[in-house]
């Protein structure tokens, strides 16, 4: 019965979460499907509806650049201001019409039918290379002013573009009026001719302010940015200032990459929409940039509420569910919660005793039994490896020793002997103490410096080594014979085949809680390849295997002890000697450290 009570529970378990995850699919399938093809249907509406409007403003322009050059042309045809200017002296640099109202009269009351007629044009003016000059229109001009733009104006210049124009032997541009306010301006222009000979007497200039071209964008959403571009590719006009060069370029880019009349692309990384239109008669160009997010507006609104409705669903379904399988998931959930604790100082977990769920206690237990077993072990491990590495003293520098103080005795150096074995002596007692695995900074430079006097000895003084302290050295503790072993690599590696003197520098440095050692040689060095080698088995050692005393070994250990508060750094070039630095924080001191 207990047996069938068990995997009654599991199947209600699963039966419960397979409705619920099937009941879940289903609905977030329809309601994504639902929205997906709502907003491409939305999307395709928006693109279409501005597709349109940025023809409409094309069209609007071209139409109004069309009715200004309908004026030029008007005047072209018109023989009173052919003859008028074509029988107009050269030498005579007052303007001819200041002094000939009555000529001028008839010729203000032609440039005021146009003017009413079409009401293309704010200012007609026609003038010459000789300042003969005749305009009509409700821009503010005085003679001086006049005189000053005449002045200014290369006359014979402009006819000559406009003769060399690619576009009907007409140009357009946008100018300050200097004539009047300053105002900006826009200029359609045609050479004054005899269209039998092709000979140019003046130039006509239909003007119009600005302003006229921003009214064809009525009042526009603040997020749409317009461009208008000229027959060349220049902005004639935009109604933003913080759209930078990047945008403006990709707008030009697309035009110019397209030769269709308009288009559209989707553009740069935030779905901003480009759409342009191209007039077919001055060929300038409409641009409008809109963010999708103004595009979707009305989508946008519409699916707050949908996702709104889809998470209350959603919502009142999960708290549903929650409620059904609460009591079955609560032991299995604080189970989670205790393995989630455990890690290397936390080898215990605990579980409340439910009487109802009879197998969770019985898996409390048994993981209980585990990690007691686990902790064990891995305390029997760290101490057997470090007893380990303890034990590892070079034989050959036992031997080495030996040989030395064999020496001093036939030599019969009596004063030396001594010492050398009591150095000899004290090393050997520190390295077989098994008790105290860490020890301070003082200790293992001592330990370290009966080392280095020992390989001094051997070699007959022909060693150099330094030792600096900076710092209490008695405050910080570290892994017993750790200093020792970058020690010895120099001798191992760094001064093999190496011509005396050999150097040795060491550098201890303790700030705090932090500290700092340094040891350099003179040696070998090493090269780039090996010294990424020696990188590599560093952090293949991660598992704090046994490898050697060396310094691939040393830096397992500290990593060992002191986790993340450890960090080790080596430079070193061939034939100039070798680097190493270690530090970190002092590491925990239950590791009963002698002091």
């Amino acid at each position: 019965m207990k047996g069938l009570g068990i995997m009654s529970l599991k199947k209600l378990r699963k039966y419960i979460l397979f409705i619920y995850i099937v009941v879940l699919l289903i609905f977030s399938l329809t309601i994504f499907i639902f929205y997906f093809s709502m907003k491409q249907q939305s999307r395709g509406y928006a693109t279409e509806n501005q597709q349109e409007l940025t023809a409409q403003y094309s069209e609007q322009i071209d139409n109004m650049l069309k009715n200004m050059d309908n004026v030029a042309l008007l005047i072209m045809q018109d023989t009173m201001f052919l003859q008028s200017f074509s029988g107009l002296a050269d030498s005579d640099p007052e303007n001819y019409f200041n002094v000939h109202f009555s000529e001028k009269t008839e010729l203000l009351g032609n440039l005021e039918r146009f003017y009413t007629t079409n009401e293309a044009a704010e200012r007609i003016s026609v003038y010459n290379n000789n300042n003969d000059y005749v305009s009509y229109g409700i821009l503010y001009e005085t003679n001086e002013k006049v005189k000053e733009f005449l002045s200014r104006c290369d006359v014979d210049k402009t006819m000559k573009e406009i003769k060399a124009a690619q576009y009907g032997r007409r140009i357009v541009c946008i100018e300050d009026d200097i004539r009047g306010n300053g105002e900006t301006l826009i200029s359609v222009k045609r050479n004054l001719m005899n269209i039998g000979t092709g000979e140019t007497f003046a130039v006509i200039d239909i003007q119009r302010r600005l302003e006229d071209l921003e009214s064809i964008f009525g009042t526009y959403n603040d997020e749409n940015q317009i461009f208008v571009f000229n027959a060349f590719g220049d902005i004639i006009f935009t109604n933003t200032n913080k759209t930078g060069a990047d945008l403006i370029n990709k707008v030009k880019e697309q035009k110019s990459e397209n030769k269709r009349l308009s288009g559209y692309q989707w553009i740069n990384k935030s779905n901003d929409f480009l759409t342009w239109s191209q007039g077919d008669q001055f060929e300038w160009t409409v641009a409008i940039v809109q963010p999708e997010s103004t595009l979707l507006g009305t989508f946008r609104t519409m699916s707050q509420y949908i996702w709104f409705l889809t998470l209350g669903f959603l919502a009142a379904n999960f708290i549903l569910v929650i409620i059904v399988i609460n009591k079955l998931m609560r032991p299995l959930h604080e189970l989670s919660i205790s393995v989630s604790k455990v890690n290397l100082g936390n080898m215990t977990m605990t579980l409340k005793n439910d009487s109802h769920m009879n197998e969770i206690s019985r898996i409390n237990s048994e993981f209980e039994q585990m990690f007691q077993r686990l902790n064990l072990s891995i305390k029997n491990e760290m101490r057997y490896q470090f007893e380990a590495l303890q034990a590892q003293m070079n034989p050959h520098f036992l031997y080495n020793t030996l040989s030395v103080i064999s020496a001093e005795a036939i030599q019969d150096n009596s004063d030396k002997i001594p010492e050398l074995c009591d150095r000899l002596a004290k090393m050997l007692r520190y390295s077989s103490d098994y008790e105290h695995r860490i020890v301070t900074v003082e200790e293992e430079l001592a330990y370290s410096l009966d080392y280095l006097s020992l390989m001094k000895e051997r070699y007959h003084g022909k060693l150099i080594f330094k030792v600096e302290c900076a710092g209490d050295t008695k405050k910080i503790c570290i892994p017993k014979i750790s200093i020792q072993p970058l020690i010895e690599n120099c001798f191992k590696h760094g001064f093999a085949n190496k011509d005396f003197p050999w150097r040795i520098y060491i550098s201890v440095q303790i700030v705090d809680d932090s500290w700092r050692v340094e040891i350099e040689d003179n040696g070998n060095g090493i090269n780039k390849e090996t010294e990424q080698q020696i990188r590599e088995k560093i952090e293949m050692s991660a598992n704090h295997k046994i490898g050697g005393m060396g310094l691939v070994n040393t830096i397992s250990r500290f990593r060992f002890f002191c986790g993340e508060n450890f960090y080790y750094d080596f430079h070193s070039e061939p034939n100039e000697g070798m680097k190493v630095i270690i530090g970190g924080e002092t590491i925990d001191q239950s590791y009963n450290c002698r002091r």
